[in-house]
């Protein structure tokens, strides 16, 4: 069989010998890497007395039947009833990992021939006639991918990926929320039409089930929240920065004895006096603020994206100054929204993050959550600095103050 006839990305592998199915499921636990697929495609007929009459139902139900071969080996019934070309059931049997027991059909070496070629080629054992490969690429996205979460996700996004799910219960009410590797957008919609598809997917399975709305608050988009600043949302960044005593006493017009006790005293006891959520800072929002609304951010995020921690400590004796911000839940995106408005595309290429990484999806909106962490480092630095020396007040006087008779202008 030539290259043009080999699928790309494959779900799963069929063998002509024994009609077996290579199957890449290796995210389930229970699954750990690969395992090899026999039996019937449809439950419905011939193994009622292995699993019980009401096996269908507890399959739909909990996702997998784990039962005990007659010989005394482990099998597993895996539902995949999305799949369009296991209709409804598969029966799966065999070996959980794939290091031991098909090196026969593969060869000792399959995993490092994978590597290197990029593929694995699956030959009939009597004609040794290629029948498929199985590629690197399609491995490694099967690895890092939930069956059941793929198929639910890939009908609405090329690059969303469901990576965790966590729930709270309130009452008779629970709310969810989904986490998604989303590439190098922000990914708000990516994500909503996601989880409508689960949703609509999990209403067919309970109809009970009332869905009150798709946002439940639990994100939390745009609100001050505790679970932003403990569980992060979007990019989670810590900046970090070496200031030499020189710099601080000729540039900054201080020392690093009284840069420490204020960011001890204002930042971290001040804030925690205040009742402060994420705000343990001296003014991180102004600098998010401004990039947001130069790259083509949304800037009602900033509520969140500005969550930060500043911390400062005087290192090598107390000479020098090591100063850090700590932003959790830094939510930008370098293709979608603003970002395509002509100035503030004009900025990001000036950043170097414009548009979608060809080489890495999600490096460029990785790349410019760094550069707003690394910019809100610096305005805490030149702030703290101006308090500490006093010379914050005649520096908003001497400069933020215009000296024309505005009055005058307007007649």
């Amino acid at each position: 069989m030539d290259d043009a006839s080999f699928k790309k990305s494959l779900d799963y592998l069929v063998l002509a010998s024994g009609n077996a199915v290579v199957l890449y499921a290796s995210s389930h636990h229970d699954i750990p890497i690969v395992v090899n697929v026999s039996g019937r495609y449809k439950m419905d007929r011939g193994i009622e007395e292995r699993l019980g009459k009401d096996y269908f139902e507890r399959a739909k139900r909990d996702g997998h039947i784990e039962i005990k071969s007659k010989t005394g080996g482990n099998a597993v019934v895996l539902y995949a009833s999305s799949q369009h070309d296991i209709p409804i059931v598969v029966n799966v049997s065999g070996r959980y990992k794939m290091d031991r027991g098909v090196e026969e059909r593969l060869g000792k070496d399959y995993l490092e021939r994978s590597k290197r070629d990029g593929k694995v080629l699956f030959r009939a054992t009597e004609e040794r006639k290629v029948l498929f490969r199985a590629t690197e690429e399609s491995k490694l996205e099967r690895l890092n991918t939930n069956m059941y979460d793929h198929q639910r996700n890939k009908r609405s996004s090329r690059y969303g990926k469901l990576q965790s799910i966590k729930c709270a219960i309130a009452g008779k009410n629970i709310y969810i929320r989904f986490c998604c590797s989303t590439g190098d957008a922000m990914g708000m919609n990516m994500v909503s039409k996601g989880v409508q598809n689960v949703l609509d997917y999990l209403q067919t399975d309970y109809p009970d089930m009332d869905v009150m709305g798709i946002s439940g608050n639990y994100c939390s988009d745009k609100k001050p929240a505790a679970v932003n600043w403990i569980e992060g949302r979007g990019k989670s960044v810590v900046c970090e920065a070496v200031i030499k005593e020189e710099v601080v006493s000729k540039v900054l017009k201080t020392n690093v004895a009284s840069l420490v006790e204020l960011n001890m005293l204002k930042n971290l006891t001040g804030s925690a006096m205040a009742g402060s959520l994420g705000g343990f800072n001296a003014h991180a929002s102004n600098i998010v603020v401004a990039i947001y609304i130069a790259t083509g951010q949304d800037p009602a995020q900033n509520v969140e994206s500005s969550h930060c921690i500043t911390m400062m400590e005087a290192i090598n004796n107390g000479k020098d100054l090591h100063v850090s911000v700590t932003m959790p839940s830094i939510e930008v995106g370098t293709v979608g929204g603003g970002t395509q408005l002509a100035s503030q595309s004009a900025c990001l290429n000036l950043l170097g993050v414009k548009g979608a990484s060809k080489v890495e999806p999600g490096s460029n909106s990785r790349l410019l959550a760094t550069i707003v962490a690394g910019s809100v480092l610096a305005g805490e630095l030149s702030l703290m600095s101006a308090i500490s020396a006093g010379q914050l007040v005649k520096s908003h006087m001497k400069y933020n103050r215009s000296s024309k008779d505005m009055t005058k202008l307007a007649t």
